[in-house]
């Protein structure tokens, strides 16, 4: 029986999880996607399929890449690539149905209602498959599936679809759900009255029918996903754990007795399994005891008065726990959203085929790239506050406290290499939690297609959003950054033995200076000895600053990143992050 390769893959992917206001919208969606992929390729298998990519289905269900490659059976290629289609659109239909299930039981819904529901959720997936005969050499049967793959995605229709009256929340362009007798606006606020404590549904939230199934479907609500606030709190907590935990017990328990006074069960408000907070990371932010925050927090439409004096004495408590921790300005409000994927990953695969035309080859390989997703889930433990979002394939997704986002974004593409023996490159995009979370990752796919743009890549872009719209980005190549030592740099300047004016007298005294010679090593020790605290017996460390900012700039202006100006951005990062985002 002759055998065919199949290409199978599906959209939308980074948009459908881009889509997204909390962690967990971006948790569920990455989920989502996978448990579709999951389905088709399973049935693949099921038929007789012989996956090639991924390699099995014995890895984690949640890191399944949403690119298929399976050798068939040529009879019976069209009908397992039908059946794949249909196994994708039951899963879908199942999640959805279950979403829908869920929200009808909180407010009725009428024809109009049903009838928005079926046009967001009925025609979201494009699904795209080609197959090739397999004469003889399987890569060039990869590549004639692959062009005819492409060839499928030129040629889709793309119909365009009314959307009338007020948009969603997560997407911005579909309609909100509503009914006939509720206008958007009307029917959310009654689903949202329907929940206690820490519920599903924001304040100034209206849903269309994908984003409902984001919230509502079973994998939803299966799982507690940490939020964007607690994940930038948590070097912060760590911290108050070991140093002011006295404080950080009165403080919550300040909190218990707000909760009880605005009549909601401090059982409900649980986000963790902390003894000493176990409630959500934002309460650790003063913005979020204000008055109005703190009702939508608690999920009331305003903060009843007798509760006034509780919320007051928690203000207090949280401020005595700043005072104890020796944070007096509280957390940091930054967190870092991660991108990784690996470089010229197509070009490998051919080059690969080239010399080893087989499909045990390219099975070989993808292998490779499921032990990388498990040694990235490895590293996730490592960095215990650190949350992988996506893990399938080459592609990796995190959020990260700021501080940590490059360490582990490096050490991730080092692990990449060592598996996979090609180069990874990032992005990093480091926002204020209150800035939406579908802008930050936006902003961190931009910067990974920065990254991408280096010489030979294995590079790394970060982008810095300050919340007052000014934006510092900066990029270098990973081994450029080992001479740096970011991390040093930071300790420096949280110890205040580098003045915070370092980066901007840098600049302004090497502005002449078109390279790193020696004129401009001598610059930089003339700037450093004056911005810094360097007490006797130091000199060795000064001398060692000195020579790697010199190297630093010389690296970063022979691979045609801009040198001086490259360097100036990442010292302002550093000192950004050791500040924890303070100005």
């Amino acid at each position: 029986m002759s055998e065919a390769v199949l290409r199978f893959t599906f959209s939308p992917v980074q948009s459908f999880i881009a889509e997204a206001r909390r962690t967990s919208d971006l948790f569920v969606g990455s989920r989502i996607l996978a448990e579709l992929a999951a389905a088709a390729a399973q049935s693949i298998h099921a038929s007789g399929g012989q996956l090639v990519f991924p390699a099995s289905l014995d890895g984690a269900r949640h890191d399944m890449p949403n690119v298929i490659v399976a050798v068939v059976p040529w009879e019976q290629a069209e009908g397992i690539a039908q059946n794949a289609e249909t196994a994708l659109r039951r899963r879908w239909q199942e999640l959805a149905d279950e979403a829908r299930l869920e929200l009808a039981k909180r407010v009725p819904v009428d024809e109009l209602w049903e009838e928005t529901w079926r046009r967001q959720t009925a025609h979201l997936w494009e699904i795209y498959w080609a197959v090739a005969r397999l004469d003889g050499s399987y890569g060039e049967t990869f590549r004639r599936a692959g062009q005819g793959l492409a060839a499928i995605k030129r040629l889709r229709p793309f119909d365009q679809v009314e959307e009338p009256g007020i948009k969603d929340s997560l997407s911005g362009s579909r309609s909100a759900l509503r009914t006939r007798s509720l206008d958007a606006r009307e029917y959310w606020k009654r689903a949202r009255q329907t929940q206690r404590g820490i519920g599903v549904i924001g304040k100034h939230e209206r849903l269309d029918a994908v984003g409902a199934v984001k919230r509502f479907a079973r994998l939803a609500r299966a799982e507690t996903f940490p939020s964007v606030p607690t994940i930038a709190a948590r070097p912060f907590l760590s911290h108050a754990e070991e140093r002011a935990r006295q404080a950080l017990v009165a403080y919550a328990q300040a909190l218990r007795e707000l909760f009880r006074a605005a009549g909601v069960d401090p059982e409900s408000m649980r986000r963790s399994t902390s003894p000493s907070f176990p409630y959500d990371g934002g309460f650790l932010f003063q913005n979020r005891l204000e008055r109005e925050a703190l009702a939508e927090e608690l999920g009331l439409e305003e903060l009843p008065e007798q509760v006034e004096p509780h919320r007051v004495a928690a203000v207090e408590a949280l401020r005595k726990l700043y005072r104890a921790s020796g944070w007096p300005g509280g957390p940091s409000p930054y967190l870092a959203v991660v991108v990784l994927d690996g470089d010229s990953m197509g070009k490998r695969i051919n080059e690969l085929l080239t010399g080893q035309d087989s499909p045990e080859a390219h099975r070989a390989f993808s292998q490779r790239l499921a032990e990388f997703a498990g040694a990235v889930r490895a590293l996730e433990r490592e960095f215990k506050q650190v949350e992988v979002v996506y893990n399938g394939g080459d592609d990796v997704l995190a959020l990260a406290p700021a501080q940590l986002a490059l360490d582990f974004a490096r050490l991730a593409a080092e692990r990449f290499q060592e598996i996979t023996k090609g180069t990874a490159s990032a992005g990093i995009a480091v926002a204020h939690w209150l800035q939406p979370l579908g802008d930050a990752l936006k902003a961190a796919r931009q910067a990974e297609e920065r990254a991408k743009q280096v010489k030979d890549k294995a590079a790394v872009c970060l982008e810095l959003r300050r919340r007052s719209g000014e934006i510092t980005s900066v990029r270098a190549k990973w081994e450029q950054l080992k001479v740096l030592d970011v991390g040093s740099l930071i300790d420096l300047f949280r110890t205040d033995r580098l003045s915070g004016r370092l980066p901007y007298a840098l600049r302004e005294s090497t502005r002449a200076f078109a390279g790193a010679g020696p004129d401009f090593r001598a610059e930089i020790k003339r700037v450093v000895t004056r911005q810094g605290e360097w007490p006797e017996g130091s000199e060795r460390e000064r001398d060692g600053l000195i020579e790697r900012l010199t190297g630093f700039a010389q690296a970063l202006q022979d691979t045609g990143l801009g040198g001086v100006e490259e360097l100036v951005g990442w010292l302002v990062v550093a000192r950004f992050l050791a500040k924890g985002g303070e100005e």
